[in-house]
């Protein structure tokens, strides 16, 4: 679209009607926005974690079909602790039902998958954000926990941790109902993530909209 109006300007001649300024005006404001920059930046939280046992999730000639269509055949691999896994395909190739797999939602066709005694999933969907529409984000919060324990002794608060997804100290009294889609996103995550801040969590589809910020949720 900007090339569209790019190429309508440099046409026009220099007497313009108002019709055609207000339009040239609107193209400058376009280039603006489309030049501006997106500060990306990086958020770190070194949590202080329960001991996670040395067994993770092991999949074991893990098979699944729907019908006539086989997802995954003869499957094999063993999840490390503190290991990051990326799952890349085009739709309908069997991300979502390989996620539901490991978190033992779905039961495999043939194979098997073992879960460590000390791992609890966080699971993203993209089915629905399960938030209460009558509370407050920071009782959606504090109803998890007060606060969080950091390394070296120290406590990140709810209302801190808030603030560290962007969430400010007024904005933190107003109703989940009140927030905009890309805020539900953010709380949602937010809740996953401490409700399991000492084990594994997993996101469908990558959360990389969430907002120009990315986290980093550590645990030691």
């Amino acid at each position: 679209m900007l090339r569209k109006e790019l190429d309508w300007v440099k046409r026009m001649p220099k007497a313009r009607t108002t019709k055609a300024k207000s339009r040239v005006d609107a193209f400058f404001e376009l280039q603006e926005k489309t030049s501006q920059r997106v500060d990306r930046q990086e958020i770190q939280i070194d949590i202080k974690g329960a001991r996670m046992g040395s067994k993770i999730v092991e999949m074991h000639n893990v098979g699944k079909s729907y019908g006539d269509t086989l997802l995954i055949e003869n499957f094999n691999y063993k999840f490390k602790k503190k290991e990051r896994v990326g799952i890349a395909g085009k739709n309908g190739m069997g991300k979502t039902t390989f996620l539901r797999l490991i978190t033992q939602s779905v039961r495999p066709d043939t194979g098997k998958v073992v879960v460590g005694d000390t791992v609890e999933f966080g699971y993203y969907s993209q089915e629905g954000i399960q938030l209460m529409e009558d509370k407050r984000v920071i009782d959606v919060i504090t109803d998890i926990a007060e606060f969080i324990p950091l390394e070296k002794g120290q406590k990140l608060t709810a209302p801190q941790l808030l603030e560290r997804f962007l969430f400010s100290r007024s904005q933190q009294q107003v109703y989940v109902s009140q927030l905009s889609g890309g805020e539900r996103r953010r709380l949602y995550l937010l809740t996953v993530l401490m409700k399991t801040r000492t084990s594994s969590s997993s996101t469908n589809p990558p959360t990389t909209w969430i907002s120009s910020r990315s986290t980093c949720w550590r645990t030691s």
